[in-house]
């Protein structure tokens, strides 16, 4: 089996996995929290909305603003 390696797509791809990181380090600390653990970055798992508001202690509601706001 021959696996293709294109270099120049990684590069773009190590380039936009670094501007999200930088950019969500720039939101307000829940927000960052709320947004790596919903789209499962940095070694988050994805969470739903629901999840997240049970660990938070809040409704989903409340997670969904956060998130709205954050992007």
């Amino acid at each position: 089996m021959v696996v293709d390696f294109d270099p120049l797509a990684s590069l773009v791809e190590q380039e936009i996995e670094g501007a999200l990181h930088a950019l969500v380090a720039h939101l307000p600390v829940k927000q960052q929290q709320i947004v790596r653990a919903y789209y499962g970055l940095d070694g988050y798992t994805p969470h739903t909305l629901v999840q997240l508001g049970k660990e938070w202690g809040c409704t989903k509601q409340a997670v969904h603003y956060h998130l709205r706001r954050a992007l």
